[in-house]
């Protein structure tokens, strides 16, 4: 009778796995010395829970991400710069939200001369920042959206960036650097990723 060398070899290898396995199994099982002496021993008691009476649930929906809109508003020539002219447009709400997507829709009133652009800025409604921004035109953890105007078009739009909700709160103001009043709405998609 002829033995296959390669098939014996598996048998081989086969058989010393299983005793390598039942040798590891006997270890893990065997119990362990009993300790000598007294053994110091601390238990804590956790409190009760707590009962909970009547109805738990959910009403409605979770919501995980809410559309904001900021209707079209007429935004005269106003630049950047000039902070305590920005069209207010109100404020944005993104508490529970960690992210939100912008959008600026703009639609020109008139046949533009030279081009530009018109744009949103965002400034979080905390005492520093909105000093900053009024008294020393400096726009500490803003979020911004704008979109380039050129002449012989009536609409535009911008990117679309998204940011890193960092405030709960953010007062919207619009810019605009052409030399024609513009319509300009903002969408703004909140998100809790």
């Amino acid at each position: 009778m002829k033995v296959d060398p390669e098939s014996s070899l598996k048998f081989v290898l086969a058989l010393t796995l299983a005793a390598l396995f039942a040798f590891m199994g006997a270890l893990l099982v065997t119990p362990e010395a009993p300790a000598e002496g007294l053994e110091y021993v601390h238990v804590q008691n956790f409190p009760s829970i707590y009962p909970v009476s009547g109805a738990v649930g959910i009403e409605g929906p979770v919501h995980l991400s809410q559309r904001v809109v900021f209707p079209e508003t007429l935004v005269s020539p106003v630049k950047l710069t000039s902070t305590t002219r920005l069209i207010d447009a109100g404020t944005l709400n993104c508490a529970g939200f960690s992210s939100v997507t912008l959008s600026l829709a703009v639609e020109a009133k008139g046949d533009l001369a030279r081009p530009g652009e018109v744009g949103a800025i965002l400034v979080p409604e905390e005492e520093i920042t909105s000093r900053a921004f009024r008294e020393d035109g400096r726009s500490l953890f803003a979020l911004e959206v704008r979109a380039p105007l050129e002449p012989g078009e009536s609409y535009f739009a911008s990117n679309q960036p998204v940011y890193t909700v960092g405030f709960a709160r953010y007062r919207v103001y619009f810019y605009n650097s052409t030399d024609k009043s513009v319509s300009a709405s903002l969408f703004a998609y909140l998100s809790a990723k």
